[in-house]
């Protein structure tokens, strides 16, 4: 509810919205995130996670310290502490105290992970965490926010649905032996509505822009159109399957700005060719950085050495 006031806030600019959206952020919840203190354990993921997103929308208005701090510091101890390798999260809860708690739903102690119900990993967790991520990505650019994106999109969004019958699951069971249980047409559980609303809106998190600089945040083929600067962006190729990505620039308008993509820490390396021509980038950290000047008809092409990474 305080993501949706404020929200509301920043249409209509009463300050009653902004008053109503206050009532919801629970200042014993926040206070502790903005000092770095991780009390997540036994906390129901989604009831949180959410209000955290609040958080991050109310700083964007009124550009609070305590809401900044908290939504980065929270970001940080459900990634470092509290998430699967696949980026969602969401489990037992340490101490039950209802049969839903006792293998679902809540986050356990910071760094024990439980994988052995059936019940981890709920997409409307993943679905929330990608857009709080995509929000800390929009703020600073950095690279660990858009390789985060891109591990949750591919393997907690994306592994959520049926691409036969389109159906959805509640949860994702990382546990051996498990399967997979989707949910049906007329089940109206949360799930079924946050998986609708994430599919809906799987090209949101491909591109970003500034003033100076387009990102490029998952290879995906796409169009993109940078009004602004009168540009256009295809990008081809078949990522993961084939380890080539191309990038199709045209500008109409004489304009200097650069395409900076995401190169995954688990590629090895990476080799450039601009117009047919091999060039020497430089990476850093994870961003490659390709400045373009009226850059009609230039063609990028990157191949990207995928190596082996092991993740905990």
């Amino acid at each position: 509810m305080n993501e949706v006031l404020y929200n509301l806030f920043s249409i209509s600019n009463d300050p009653k919205h902004l008053a109503l959206g206050k009532l919801f952020d629970r200042d014993w919840f926040v206070d502790p995130l903005s000092r770095n203190e991780d009390i997540l354990s036994g906390l129901h993921s989604n009831t949180h996670l959410v209000l955290v997103n609040g958080f991050a929308q109310r700083f964007q208005i009124t550009k609070e310290p305590k809401y900044q701090d908290a939504t980065v510091h929270f970001w940080d101890m459900l990634m470092n502490d509290h998430a699967y390798a696949n980026g969602s999260s969401s489990g037992p809860r340490p101490n039950a105290t209802t049969p839903t708690s006792l293998k679902a739903e809540h986050w356990g102690d910071p760094g024990h992970l439980n994988t052995f119900t059936k019940e981890i990993a709920e997409s409307c967790v993943s679905h929330n965490t990608q857009k709080l991520t995509s929000t800390l990505l929009s703020w600073t650019g950095e690279a660990k926010y858009a390789e985060s994106y891109m591990n949750t999109f591919y393997n907690a969004v994306l592994a959520a649905q049926n691409h036969r019958t389109g159906h959805v699951v509640y949860h994702l069971p990382l546990g051996s032996p498990r399967k997979k249980i989707f949910l049906k047409e007329d089940d109206f559980r949360c799930c079924n509505g946050s998986s609708i609303d994430a599919y809906a809106a799987l090209n949101a998190g491909i591109y970003y822009h500034n003033d100076t600089a387009l990102f490029v945040n998952l290879f995906v083929p796409s169009e993109v159109n940078w009004d602004d600067k009168g540009m256009v962006l295809q990008q081809t190729g078949n990522f993961l399957t084939n380890k080539t990505v191309e990038y199709h620039i045209s500008s109409k308008k004489e304009s200097i700005f650069s395409i900076n993509t995401l190169i995954p820490s688990w590629v090895d390396r990476v080799t450039v060719y601009i117009n047919g021509q091999k060039k020497t980038q430089n990476i850093s950290p994870n961003i490659l950085v390709f400045y373009v000047e009226n850059g009609n008809n230039t063609t990028q092409k990157l191949n990207l050495n995928m190596g082996s990474a092991y993740k905990t």
